[in-house]
């Protein structure tokens, strides 16, 4: 329609409105990366106020940093949820079900 108009008035279309616009980013990957960071801070949040400093923290031998840091983060994430502390995430067995009430929460 652009280049229609230009050429109604006599003028020659730039060359730039012929080109394509092509997102580099995945709209997608960016909410579920969003979405991701807010449920791992209210666990953190969740844990370090309900759950706490009770206890000492058991760490296994053999293991890696970073496996011991995703074999924390799941016992956190056991914790807070076998103890009921996020209302909008139920746990049944191994899979956690959200409510619809964690949309309010996730819409700020």
């Amino acid at each position: 329609m652009l280049a229609k108009a230009y050429e109604e008035v006599g003028m020659w279309p730039p060359s730039w409105i012929g080109l394509e616009y092509e997102a580099e980013e995945d709209v997608y990957e960016d909410l579920r990366e969003r979405i991701r960071s807010f449920l791992v801070k209210r666990i953190n949040e969740e844990y370090e106020r309900g759950i706490g400093k009770v206890g000492a923290t058991l760490e296994p031998e053999g293991v890696g940093a970073e496996e011991l840091g995703e074999l924390r983060f799941e016992a956190r994430c056991r914790a807070v949820l076998e103890n009921k502390l996020l209302p909008w995430a139920v746990l049944r067995g191994d899979e956690v079900y959200f409510k619809t009430s964690l949309v309010d929460e996730l819409r700020p």
